[in-house]
């Protein structure tokens, strides 16, 4: 976990919170996959995702109200994110199939020649749309050391 011991989220609060954790865990992400953890980084960088939405849910009372008024299951990743999609707070040329079939197989170990530059580049879209990216790292804590290396997987 990139933000393992580095944040106390509910110190943070439930704005702050969410959006430290998904900045780390992009931060995490885009290093573990320029050391080659393709697996690693893939599943670090999707956690920035559920953290983001959370931020940005989080932070638009208006649009959390008006998904409830909706009926909208926000506890379930999956539906909050086609949620945010058809309100147009995730681009739609990122489909969930696409991000699950990735995330499966990063928590398989087996990205094999799965194209996970393409995908890479439209979460980083995404992290913009949700208002976690850009920011600077060196805001950020400084990382520390993993405590295990779980192999390369490329």
């Amino acid at each position: 976990m990139p933000h393992f011991g580095l944040i106390d989220e509910e110190k943070l609060g439930p704005i702050q919170g969410p959006l430290m954790r998904s900045r780390l865990h992009i931060r995490g992400g885009r290093r573990r996959i320029i050391s080659g953890d393709i697996a690693n980084g893939i599943l670090a960088l999707y956690d920035a995702l559920t953290s983001a939405m959370d931020f940005y849910l989080a932070s638009h009372q208006e649009l959390r109200d008006r998904l409830i008024g909706a009926g909208e299951d926000m506890l379930s990743d999956r539906n909050l994110f086609l949620a945010f999609q058809k309100n147009g707070i995730i681009p739609e040329n990122l489909e969930w199939q696409e991000l699950d079939f990735a995330v499966q197989l990063a928590l398989g170990r087996n990205m094999g020649n799965y194209n996970w530059r393409k995908l890479a580049g439209k979460l980083e879209e995404c992290y913009v749309w949700l208002e976690a990216a850009p920011f600077d790292e060196g805001e950020l804590p400084a990382p520390q050391p993993e405590p295990f290396l779980p192999g390369k997987t490329a």
